[in-house]
């Protein structure tokens, strides 16, 4: 049996390329255009398995209204290596680095079809919401900061870790 060596680091301008010829395989062209244009606005963190970048994500904080809120923007695994854990890492080395930088909450979101996705971070703590929840149980001023905040226009699921009880109503 062969021994995969597995290492979770912040990428390097020299990485951009593999990241994004992993975001090619796993998205379509319009998240493909979101994750070129972030690049440089986003911490992205890689994947290696055997010195080979095979998965990668997205994160940053966001300050609205004394909230600061942590953002996993993508998250993104080559199709031969999904279903294998290799996300759970990259979330977790996520939140390590949005917790530094003292997040009071972290969000990711997705569509509703996205059922993998959901499960994985709901395996990880996450609470699953779709967007009228929210404005159901909050309001839709909290709402609106989160829909910004994680430039989700396109998706009907949020996924919540509160680091902090700012947020009372989703307790």
């Amino acid at each position: 049996m062969i021994k995969e060596s597995i290492k979770v680091r912040y990428a390097n301008d020299k990485d951009f390329n593999e990241v994004l010829e992993i975001a090619r395989e796993v998205f379509n062209y319009f998240d493909y255009y979101y994750i070129w244009c972030s690049l440089y606005k986003t911490r992205i963190i890689v994947l290696e398995v055997n010195n080979r970048i095979v998965g990668f994500s997205q994160s940053y904080l966001v300050k609205k209204m004394g909230l600061r809120i942590g953002v996993i923007y993508y998250l993104g695994i080559k199709r031969e290596w999904q279903g294998r854990g290799l996300g759970k890492l990259l979330v977790t080395e996520s939140e390590r680095y949005l917790s530094r930088r003292q997040a009071d909450l972290i969000i990711a979101t997705t569509k509703s079809d996205n059922i993998r996705v959901q499960k994985l971070f709901k395996s990880l703590g996450y609470k699953i919401y779709h967007w009228s929840e929210i404005a159901e149980q909050c309001n839709w001023l909290l709402l609106d900061i989160l829909i910004r905040a994680a430039r989700a226009y396109e998706d009907d699921i949020l996924m919540i870790k509160q680091l902090t009880n700012k947020i009372p109503c989703l307790n």
